[in-house]
């Protein structure tokens, strides 16, 4: 208690009031929208966001969720169920669909520091920082999340990945009111969004672990025996949290298991040192990454001295699904993704997306702890300085072979010998075609196939040769000889 109160004395001290954290919100929310939802339509689809499509377009609801299990892995239908009524209400244009991701992104952004005011600010039986200090570093970190690149990169595409932020960062506002105070609203609902997320993608179920490892903690330190509030909530929060991961293995379809899912996985690379070397380099290119690392350490090590429960969950849900992804894949590589990637946009990341708000809050937190002002105005205006001049990271670039990828001229090329009712093989995703063919009544889309062997015309993209067999890419060049067309991106060639 003398160090809580100690804390709460140094924190009184500071300026800092509510209207200095609505303000910073208010800024956060504001220019993360404008960055999220701006100039949505300025590159073609991607192949990602063609799958998203092509399921949300089903013709039934039960369709939509049967397509999405057939065309993608890891996901059960519950984004394209969404999509598909946001699409009957604002329709299918790029600048549509993908604003659905703007809006959910931008909501995220106040979720962020909503959470962190639950985690962070002191009550009865929870020592933490007084609230008016907490709610100020809060909305610094939330101004954090609303220029980080990964987040604003995900949140411009027709993807789950905005959605399943929104989830978790809910499930775990509610899980940390449970712990606080119970209270059946907050475990069903906890349950509810874990379980929600999970739907969108399996690998949300990592936060379980997390949650349950700190949980473990938290009782370790305070003891077993049921004394407060505190323990009864636990209890009660560890029945809710097993009911959802129970539930875990019924949602995850056997095909997960199978051996195409493994060998999909397979282009994360070996990790050996010169990948990681390469990887690591691209990372820290720039001051970005030292600084913004160097803020979240700061932060870590004052708020481990004021609030070691609420640091712990932070490290934890920022480490946790980061670790156990990487024993997973059995990949080394991966453990440089946070932070060390919070500010390249590469392919990786999306699969651990969810641990990018931790990051942030930290560094919200390490500008925070800085004395005086001046210092903390610095360092806030220099890490969106930073951040902001990757901006290029919006645009299609050699980062990601999805972005830029031509797929409409692609599809224009084709479209002659569709109309007449030739296959056209597609190597990778037919969908990203048919989008573009969407509105053409002569074009059948089932002739925009896979592994057609039948078919006179291949379309070859850039991203299909670095994930597949190098032997079979050649069989298959060999096979289709005559260069039709050489795109950004993609080829079209002919037998």
């Amino acid at each position: 208690m003398g160090t809580y109160m100690r804390a709460q004395s140094i924190s009184l001290r500071e300026p800092a009031n509510r209207w200095t954290a609505a303000l910073i919100l208010g800024l956060a929310v504001a220019a993360g929208g404008w960055l999220r939802l701006s100039n949505l339509g300025a590159y073609e689809i991607t192949a990602d966001e063609s799958v998203s499509w092509v399921a949300a377009s089903a013709p039934t609801v039960t369709d939509v969720f049967r397509v999405t299990s057939q065309v993608t892995y890891g996901k059960l239908g519950v984004y394209e169920f969404v999509l598909r009524f946001w699409i009957l209400a604002f329709g299918d244009s790029l600048v549509s669909m993908r604003a659905l991701s703007g809006v959910l992104g931008t909501i995220a952004i106040p979720l962020v520091f909503a959470v962190t005011v639950e985690l962070f600010a002191g009550v009865a039986d929870w020592p933490g920082l007084p609230r008016e200090g907490a709610e100020v570093a809060a909305a610094i970190g939330a101004l954090i999340f609303a220029v980080n690149l990964v987040a604003i990169r995900l949140s411009r595409e027709t993807r789950m990945y905005p959605f399943l932020m929104l989830a978790v960062l809910g499930h775990i506002w509610f899980l940390l009111r449970a712990v606080r105070q119970g209270g059946a609203l907050n475990y069903a609902a906890a349950t509810f969004l874990i379980l929600t997320a999970m739907a969108a993608n399996y690998f949300a179920a990592l936060v379980l672990w997390t949650e349950g490892a700190w949980l473990l903690w938290r009782a370790w330190s305070r003891g077993w025996r049921p004394r407060s509030v505190w323990t009864w909530s636990a209890l009660g929060l560890a029945v809710a949290l097993s009911a959802a991961g129970f539930s875990y293995p019924r949602l995850v379809p056997k095909r997960l298991q199978s051996e195409r899912f493994r060998e999909w996985y397979r282009v994360f690379g070996g990790g050996s040192g010169y990948v990681l070397r390469d990887f690591l380099g691209q990372a820290t290119r720039g001051l970005i990454a030292p600084v913004t690392i160097g803020l979240a350490g700061w932060g870590s090590l004052q708020s481990w001295r004021r609030t070691p429960e609420a640091l712990w969950f932070t490290v934890l849900w920022m480490l946790g699904p980061v670790v156990l992804l990487a024993w997973f894949f059995k990949q080394s590589i991966l453990l440089l993704a946070v932070p060390a990637y919070a500010w390249i946009p590469i392919f990786i990341q999306r699969y651990f997306f969810i641990s990018f708000a931790p990051f942030c809050i930290l560094i919200g937190f390490g500008i925070w702890e800085l004395r005086p002002n001046s210092r903390r105005v610095a360092a806030l205006a220099l890490v969106i300085v930073l951040a902001l001049g990757k901006i290029r990271a919006y645009e299609p670039t050699i980062d990601d072979l999805e972005w830029g990828v031509q797929w409409r001229e692609a599809a224009e090329i084709v479209e002659p010998d569709l109309r007449k009712g030739r296959v056209v093989n597609v190597l990778f995703f037919p969908s990203a075609v048919q989008y573009y063919l969407r509105d053409d009544r002569a074009v059948n889309p089932a002739l925009l196939q896979h592994s057609a062997t039948n078919a006179d015309t291949l379309i070859l993209t850039d991203l299909a040769v670095t994930i597949s067999d190098a032997k079979a890419v050649a069989k298959l060049r060999g096979t289709y000889p005559h260069v039709v067309a050489h795109l950004h991106g993609v080829w079209v060639l002919r037998r």
